[in-house]
C-alpha cells in the first residue's frame, strides 16, 4: 500500500516576498534498508539539498527508483524532464519512536497495529511532545518501529527524516485528480488526512477565485540601512495580488483548527496554521492571476494603473521606490481598501421577522402552527 502525503513548503530563503510550493511524498507499507543503516546520500542528476548532521533516511518512504512508475500512475509525469530530475530529497519532521519514525494513523490502520494505535491516542491525550509540538495527526509506526511507541509518551519526539518529494506545479487540479485516485475503488493507494485537507483547502480558494474575491494591493518595505552608511534608504512599495472579502476570512478562521499537522511537516519552524494558511493561499493567488494573457487593447486601457503593476511586476520584484507620487498612489489605495472593507463590514447583519397569527374570535392572538388558529 502507498499512502500519500502533502506538505506546504515555504522557501527557505530569507526574503521580503517569499515563494513557496507543495510537495508531494509517500509512504508504503515496505520497510526499506533501515533507517540507521544508511543516511542519505545524493543521486546524479538530482536537486538535493545537503542534509544535516544526523538526518536519516526514512525507512519505509518511496524509494527513488519507485517513483517513476508511480507518477506514470498519478499522471503526474512530465515529459521536460525525468523523473529522476523532478524529484528532489527533503527533510520532514515527523513523531518518531527509538526505533524510527512512527507511521501515519492511514498506515498505521493498514498494519493492524492496534498497540501503535494505543500508544497514538496516549500521545494525543498528552497534547504535545517533547518538543511542545502537537502530533495528533501524524502518528504511529510500521512494523517493528512502533513496539515501544505505546510504552511512554516521553518516548515519542521530533525527528528528521529524509524523504523523496515531488512538487506540483498546478495544485488545485492536482489535488482533485489525487483525491479521485485515491479512492477506495483504485486499490492500494490511499491519501492521508494532510492531502485530504488540502484537497478541500484548494478547492475552497478556487471558488473565491472565480467569484473574484480579489484585488490588487500594494505592500510597504523599508529597506535595512546598509552597514557603515548614515542614510537609510527610501522605503518600497511592492505591487501584490490580495484576496479580499469576508468569505476569505471566514475560510481562514474556519481551516486553521482543522489543519492536520502534517501539512506543514517540511520545515523545522513550527508555522502557527492561520500564518501558513495565509502564505500558502497568497502564493497561490499570485501564480493563478499574474499569468492570465491580457488583449492588447486591455493592456492598453490599464497601463500604469495599479493592476497593470500587478501584472507586470513579480512578488519582491523591480518594485517602486516611494516618491511624493508614489506616496499619493499608496494613500489612496489605502482609501480605496478602506472604503471597500469599511462597507463590507457595515453591511454585516441579520435581518430577522417574526410573523404573527392574526387573533382569533376572543381577541386572542393565536399561536403559529396550533390547530385551529386561522392561517394554519
Amino acid at each position: 500500500m502507498e499512502i500519500l502525503h502533502a506538505f506546504w513548503h515555504p522557501d527557505p530563503a530569507d526574503a521580503f516576498a517569499r515563494s513557496g510550493c507543495f510537495r508531494l511524498w509517500v509512504e508504503t507499507d515496505a520497510l526499506s534498508t533501515p533507517a540507521s543503516a544508511h543516511k542519505t546520500q545524493a543521486h546524479k542528476g538530482q536537486a538535493t539539498k545537503e542534509p544535516t548532521k544526523g538526518q536519516l533516511t526514512h525507512p519505509f518512504a518511496l524509494p527513488r527508483a519507485g517513483w517513476p512508475t508511480l507518477l506514470e500512475t498519478l499522471g503526474l509525469k512530465r515529459p521536460s524532464a525525468s523523473a529522476e530530475r523532478a524529484l528532489q530529497t527533503c527533510p520532514v519532521w515527523l513523531p518518531s519512536a527509538s526505533q524510527g519514525p512512527l507511521p501515519s494513523p492511514e498506515l498505521a490502520r493498514r498494519l493492524g497495529q492496534a498497540g501503535a494505535e494505543a500508544g497514538i491516542e496516549a500521545e494525543a491525550e498528552s497534547g504535545a511532545t517533547e518538543t511542545g509540538v502537537e502530533t495528533s495527526a501524524h502518528l504511529a509506526d510500521p512494523k517493528a518501529a512502533v513496539a515501544g511507541a505505546g510504552a511512554a509518551a516521553e518516548a515519542i519526539v521530533l525527528r528528521a527524516w529524509q524523504v523523496e518529494t515531488f512538487s506540483l506545479e498546478a495544485p488545485l487540479r492536482q489535488f482533485r485528480e489525487l483525491r479521485f485516485l485515491t479512492d477506495d475503488a483504485f486499490g492500494d493507494l490511499r491519501a492521508g488526512a494532510d492531502l485530504l485537507f488540502w484537497h478541500w483547502f484548494t478547492q475552497q480558494l478556487k471558488q473565491l477565485f472565480l467569484q473574484d474575491q480579489y484585488l490588487p494591493a500594494l505592500r510597504y518595505r523599508q529597506p535595512p540601512k546598509p552597514p557603515r552608511r548614515k542614510t537609510t534608504p527610501p522605503g518600497e512599495l511592492h505591487p501584490v495580488w490580495q484576496w479580499a472579502g469576508r468569505a476569505y476570512e471566514q475560510l481562514i478562521e474556519q481551516a486553521s483548527p482543522t489543519m492536520p499537522p502534517a501539512c506543514a511537516v517540511g520545515s523545522e519552524i513550527r508555522f502557527e496554521p492561520s500564518s501558513l494558511l495565509e502564505h500558502c493561499a497568497a502564493v497561490l493567488l499570485d501564480e493563478l492571476v499574474r499569468p492570465t494573457p491580457l488583449p492588447a487593447t486591455f493592456k492598453k486601457r490599464i497601463d500604469g494603473s495599479l493592476v497593470a503593476l500587478g501584472f507586470d511586476r513579480a512578488p519582491g520584484q523591480q518594485p517602486l521606490t516611494v516618491t511624493d507620487e508614489q506616496q499619493a498612489r499608496y494613500r489612496a489605495w489605502r482609501r480605496w481598501r478602506q472604503a471597500i472593507d469599511g462597507g463590507e463590514q457595515a453591511a454585516r447583519f441579520t435581518l430577522g421577522l417574526r410573523l404573527l397569527e392574526p387573533q382569533d374570535d376572543a381577541g386572542t392572538p393565536g399561536t403559529p402552527g396550533t390547530p385551529g388558529t386561522p392561517g394554519t
